[in-house]
């Protein structure tokens, strides 16, 4: 079933950091689609979400946690996605994840590898509206 992370609605509950990677812990917002018949159906979730850069280059800034995130956006492969993140997803080469937090702090994280996954199930939320089906599933 494809899914995504949507920063916006999503808080920043974690940052950890070990000698060369940093794995971001969100509970993320999270829409599902799947095809019923010849139509989409959507739902909203609340689940826990480790994004993890491998080779980090740059040390992080670790704010004040759990804190909001207002946007962001993941650049992996040479592929922008803007405030919404396939998941699960990975890739081997440079990727450069940006989240604006709420109080206009920034965190960036720089490296080359990345795994983005779900971890455990989370509650439901609410039924997406048809306007917000995906274009490519």
């Amino acid at each position: 079933m494809p899914s995504w992370i949507e920063f916006h609605d999503s808080t920043l509950t974690a940052l950890n950091e070990s000698a060369s990677a940093r794995e971001v812990v969100l509970d993320a917002y999270v829409r599902r689609w799947e095809m019923v018949g010849d139509r989409w159906h959507g739902t909203g979730w609340q689940q826990l979400v480790r994004i993890r850069i491998e080779n980090v280059t740059d040390p992080s800034v670790v704010p004040a946690m759990p804190v909001n995130v207002d946007d962001g956006d993941l650049r992996a492969t040479g592929v922008k996605q803007t405030n919404f993140v396939p998941v699960p997803m990975e890739a081997a080469g440079d990727c450069n994840l940006r989240l604006r937090l709420t109080g206009n702090t920034t965190v960036e994280i720089k490296g080359r590898g990345l795994q983005v996954e779900t971890a455990g199930e989370g509650p439901f939320v609410e039924e997406l509206p048809d306007d917000m089906k995906p274009h490519q599933p």
